[in-house]
Order: structure tokens, then sequence, then C-alpha cells
């Protein structure tokens, strides 16, 4: 995997662990146990033309983002400063974004997770939806 290759080669082992899949009940240690989160989606993928599930799940665990992603995930990445993207599939662009991650002061991880813990509070919760709902409902009623 070109990815662990390069973390080898800019001796930054120390900063990734790879464990492989996990189910969803056994994340939450892992979730605790991070600053960042990285969001990667092939390139020209449908699931990027949407909000993935895992965006809202790391926005909801308070976390920054590093993104390898494009489209409105990208765009909402961008636009909230929740974290630093580059364009899926560009594996030198994610390196180095990584690589500035890893040097980044305590203030800007803090900043970047609590403007993504903001970003979920403020669009993704159950509450936000049944609002959006019932204002639809209003106006066509």
């Amino acid at each position: 995997m070109e990815f662990k290759r390069q973390i080898e080669e800019k001796e930054l082992g120390a900063v990734f662990d790879f464990v492989g899949r996990k189910r969803v009940e056994e994340l939450i240690p892992y979730y605790n146990d991070t600053s960042l989160f990285l969001l990667s989606l092939e390139k020209d993928s449908n699931i990027g033309k949407t909000i993935p599930s895992k965006l809202q799940t790391y926005m909801a665990a308070g976390r920054g983002i590093i993104g390898s992603i494009d489209g409105t995930s990208a765009d909402i990445i961008n636009r909230f400063n929740t974290g630093m993207v580059c364009n899926a599939g560009n594996d030198k662009e994610l390196a180095d974004i990584i690589i500035k991650m890893a040097d980044a002061d305590d203030d800007l991880i803090s900043t970047l997770a609590g403007n993504c813990r903001n970003y979920f509070l403020n669009n993704f919760t159950i509450n936000k939806y049944v609002d959006q709902i019932l204002k639809k409902l209003e106006e066509l009623g």
C-alpha cells in the first residue's frame, strides 16, 4: 500500500496505528484516542457526491478531519474549517497534509475539533432533521 510505504519512508510510524477493519461497536476507544480522522474516498466515487455517514460520525465525535475526498464533503470541510482536504486520489498532497497536521499545534487541532462538533450539532442531529421537515410541511400547508 502506497500510503503505508510513505509513512515508513518519512518515519511517521509513531503517529499512525493501522489496525484493520473493526465493527462499529469496537471503534469508540479508537475515536476517543485520536485527534484527527482520515476520510478518503476513491476518485469519481458516487458516495463523494453526497455526505458519507463517516463524515457525520467523525464530526459527531468532535475531531478534525483530514480528507482525500471531492464534492460536498470537501466543500464542508473547507468552508467550515473542520480539517484539511486534497482531491481524492492525490497521494502526494495527502501525505503533505498528514505531515503538516502531525506538526500542527494543539490550538489548531482543538479549533478543528470544535468546528466539527459544532457543525454536527447544527446540521446532523435528529432535532435538526425534524425541524427541517416541520418547516417544509408548514410551507406546504
